[in-house]
């Protein structure tokens, strides 16, 4: 986790806590108005500072209304700011994935190309058992490590584009916008492939519910 993430999650913390103290502090500001509003009064005397009372009652609550919209409007800017510093993450890990996948490929192509200069055919890992290929089990598909790694750097560069495009939009992508992304929803399951990350599916959950 990037320095620029830890600090976004922080600030989201600080804007949850923030949130929390002016939701108490409304509810408190509620109980003293209706509290104000339910005082006996004995005397003609005592109207004006019932009166007063519960006017500064109101006024308090109302403040205390006007802190928590503005609490509530700044977590809701933390936690799109928490998806655009996780995107910068994840566009870091794409690179360092891609840089590792280059590297592993000339190493790849070096070898070879030696193979070809001594054996004098390309190179094409196979065991020749005697067994008619009609005749044989299904047989599990090994994954070189080049092809894992060019997935992974696939994968981070979507997952990029998901937080920022949640960010933006406050949405998951629709199909045209998976295909810009270039995820064919219609032959890849995004969720499936981890390309969503869960930090999206809260942040849309949370901005849903407040």
């Amino acid at each position: 986790m990037g320095r620029g993430l830890q600090h976004a999650r922080a600030e989201q913390q600080r804007a949850v806590a923030d949130v929390e103290r002016w939701s108490v502090a409304v509810a408190q500001g509620v109980a003293a108005v209706e509290a104000a509003e339910r005082a006996d009064v004995e005397d003609p005397s005592d109207l004006d500072a019932v009166g007063q009372a519960a006017a500064r009652a109101q006024a308090s609550l109302a403040a205390a209304r006007r802190a928590q919209t503005r609490s509530v409007a700044r977590l809701r800017e933390a936690r799109r700011a928490v998806l655009v510093a996780e995107a910068r993450d994840e566009d870091a890990a794409a690179k360092s994935a891609e840089r590792l996948s280059e590297e592993h490929a000339a190493k790849v192509r070096a070898l070879v190309g030696q193979l070809l200069e001594i054996d004098g055919v390309t190179y094409v890992p196979e065991v020749d058992d005697g067994v008619p290929e009609w005749q044989r089990e299904p047989r599990p598909v090994a994954v070189s490590r080049g092809a894992v790694l060019g997935v992974e750097a696939r994968r981070r560069r979507v997952r990029a584009g998901v937080l920022r495009h949640v960010a933006g939009q406050g949405r998951l992508p629709n199909d045209a916008e998976w295909r810009e992304l270039g995820v064919m929803t219609w032959v890849e399951d995004p969720h499936g492939l981890g390309m969503v990350p869960e930090s999206v599916t809260e942040y849309l959950a949370a901005l849903a519910g407040v």
